[in-house]
């Protein structure tokens, strides 16, 4: 059980959104803005995310509402969606209130709740469970359990869940931050992004660390060598809480010929600890590796082992 991919940053979404740094509505000592989703607009995550290792995953955010929900807001809010796009669930809005629907043979619609007051922080952690007999979601607001539909799976027709997207229809502006993916309970996690502030021990690609941080998703650093390798350092991380695991992602794509596979990366010292070989292609991706422990030393996170660390990445053929 593992986190599967975090977010806090606009180029690993596709869509109409905004980048929102007015600081009363994300938290300014773990994120720096948060993402402003546009009314009756598609917004994506760059899919599909990495899959689970069980039945069952979770999506965590943190929201901030710009308005009361009233009698205007009705339609879907979000919607999850399988590996062949097939709709899981999503959370539907009627009238200011919230409520999941999960599909399968049928559809079910769990209970519909208030929606989130005005100007007010809300956690919000989504279950997905799709297995041979069911399709099991569940709603949880501030970790308390708002709204669960189950559906039957009989004929086995929907699989794991494995893309997230916003379909907000309200005009009040939703403010979303501290984005997870996880195959484990999301309720009480946070999210640190930690941004590259210089270049780090290998400088290889095309740019540098002002073209992968200035949260522009037309820019980026390019490279048509495999075996190139960059990597960035960033700010200090000093916040107490105990760490989870440290997410590495880049959303990354393939143009023309050159390497096709990318290894998110994390540098330790003097020795380069490399994840999996991500396959890309033309369509930008958000590539992720997730380091539950040091790799270094196979033990627990600390703040002094983040701040020994430079993260990067290398093209593979």
């Amino acid at each position: 059980m593992a986190i599967l991919t975090a977010s806090n940053d606009i180029s690993d979404w596709g869509g109409a959104f905004g980048l929102d740094t007015d600081v009363s509505r994300f938290d300014n000592t773990r994120v720096p803005y948060s993402i402003i989703m546009a009314n009756n607009t598609l917004t994506v995550m760059r899919g599909p995310h990495p899959a689970p290792s069980s039945d069952t995953v979770w999506y965590h955010f943190r929201l901030r509402s710009g308005g009361a929900w009233g009698s205007a807001d009705d339609g879907f809010f979000a919607r999850i969606k399988a590996l062949d796009t097939t709709t899981l669930c999503v959370l539907d809005t009627a009238n200011g209130l919230i409520a999941v629907q999960s599909y399968g043979d049928t559809t079910a619609t769990g209970t519909y709740v208030s929606g989130p007051a005005a100007n007010t922080f809300i956690d919000v952690d989504l279950s997905v469970q799709v297995n041979a007999s069911n399709v099991i979601t569940t709603l949880y607001l501030n970790g308390t359990v708002a709204s669960t539909a189950t559906v039957s799976n009989t004929s086995g027709g929907v699989g794991i869940a494995r893309y997230f997207e916003f379909d907000v229809n309200d005009t009040n502006g939703f403010y979303m931050s501290e984005f997870i993916v996880a195959d484990t309970d999301t309720r009480g996690m946070r999210l640190s992004r930690l941004k590259p502030t210089a270049d780090g021990n290998y400088t290889a690609y095309v740019g540098g660390f002002a073209d992968v941080s200035d949260d522009n998703p037309a820019t980026g650093v390019q490279s048509g060598t495999a075996t190139d390798r960059e990597s960035y350092t960033f700010p200090t991380y000093s916040l107490a809480n105990a760490i989870t695991a440290v997410v590495v992602t880049s959303s990354a794509s393939v143009t023309g010929a050159g390497p096709t596979q990318i290894a998110q990366s994390l540098r330790v010292g003097t020795t380069d600890y490399d994840g999996s070989a991500i396959t890309l292609s033309a369509a930008q991706l958000l590539a992720t590796e997730v380091w539950a422990l040091d790799p270094s030393d196979s033990g627990a996170w600390t703040a002094a082992k983040i701040n020994a660390c430079e993260s990067g990445f290398l093209a593979i053929a």
